[in-house]
């Protein structure tokens, strides 16, 4: 079946919120569910869009390839709270 769209989620530049629930754990023990996004990706796939991860380095041609939505989740300092 043929993806409504693309969606590539930035893993790599000091997110303090995970798409991955076992990483989200690590960044808030306490509300693992308040640094995560793992509800938004099962909801966008079970829609019909195609979600997957940037994990590491910039974004070049080659890594934006195909992508329809970049998603550039909540960044922030390690002095503020916990980062990827």
């Amino acid at each position: 079946m043929q993806k409504i769209a693309q969606i590539l989620i930035d893993q790599s530049h000091r997110q303090a919120w995970s798409i991955d629930a076992e990483k989200a754990k690590e960044l808030n023990p306490g509300n693992p569910q308040d640094s995560g996004y793992s509800k938004l990706v099962s909801s966008a796939e079970a829609s019909g869009f195609g979600v997957r991860s940037h994990q590491s380095g910039t974004f070049t041609k080659q890594s934006l390839a195909g992508v329809d939505v970049l998603v550039i989740p909540h960044a922030s300092e390690d002095e503020w709270e916990k980062t990827l």
